[in-house]
């Protein structure tokens, strides 16, 4: 469903992240991929919240969770600064966990 890669400086030990993706689908239609464009690996993460909400009076998916300032889905190696490429695939869809690594 396409990628969201964001990066944000002044980053905590952890950080919680709250991304939207206007979208008619259900939380349980979708999974959160995250992208590692150094080893061009994917993996789902499996400790993201999805829920469905609204975004300017349209249907939307607000997908939670934390990521830690150079932990396993920091790809900015910088202390401070976090990358985090992510996005939403379709959970019925046999999609391999390639990994996530640096």
């Amino acid at each position: 469903m396409g990628l969201v890669d964001f990066c944000f400086s002044g980053a905590d030990l952890s950080n919680e992240i709250t991304l939207i993706f206007v979208t008619d689908l259900k939380p349980s239609q979708v999974v959160a991929r995250k992208y590692n464009p150094t080893s061009q690996t994917y993996a789902t993460i499996t400790e993201a919240v999805i829920s469905q909400t609204t975004y300017q009076n349209k249907a939307a998916l607000q997908v939670k969770y934390s990521i830690r300032d150079n932990g396993p889905l920091d790809t900015n190696p910088i202390t401070g600064e976090v990358a985090d490429p992510i996005g939403l695939g379709l959970a019925d869809v046999a999609v391999p966990n390639t990994g996530i690594s640096k």
